[in-house]
Formats: C-alpha cells, sequence, structure tokens
C-alpha cells in the first residue's frame, strides 16, 4: 500500500459484480492507469456497518489485510 497516494473510486473501472455480502459488494475492477492488471474492489455500506456496530470489525480486516502476506489471502492494494 502507498499510503501517501489520495485515491477514490473515480480511479477504477467498474466492470462486474463478482459477489455480494450483508453489507457491501465485491467488483471486478481495472485501475484506469493500470488497465491491464484486474483487481477487486470492495465497497462497503457505511450506514449499514455503523448499524451493526461493525467499525471495530472492518477496520480490524482492514488492519489485518495490509500486514499479512500469503498466498492464500488477496493482498490489500489500497484502501480509502
Amino acid at each position: 500500500m502507498q499510503p501517501t497516494m489520495k485515491i477514490s473510486k473515480s480511479d477504477f473501472q467498474f466492470m462486474k459484480v463478482v459477489g455480494r455480502g450483508s453489507f457491501g459488494k465485491v467488483y471486478l475492477v481495472k485501475k484506469k492507469d493500470k488497465p491491464d492488471v484486474p483487481l477487486a474492489l470492495k465497497v462497503l455500506d457505511k450506514n449499514v456497518v455503523s448499524k451493526r456496530n461493525l467499525m471495530i470489525k472492518t477496520q480490524a480486516e482492514r488492519d489485518i489485510l495490509e500486514k499479512i502476506t500469503s498466498p492464500f489471502i488477496v493482498k490489500l492494494h489500497y484502501a480509502f
């Protein structure tokens, strides 16, 4: 992850929905400046996360994905 780089949803081209969960969706996307690299982008509904008191759990998931390196777990490239 590159913490000094500002990034947003507008930096990605959304291709299709590849998964749905109880408080979000996962999309197949391509970063506009690197269109040859497919990525997965998880979008959470902040209202649902907040109502269900899941802020701490979602932050923990983000922190773990940022630190872990495993061939069996997806790599976190960006978080915003």
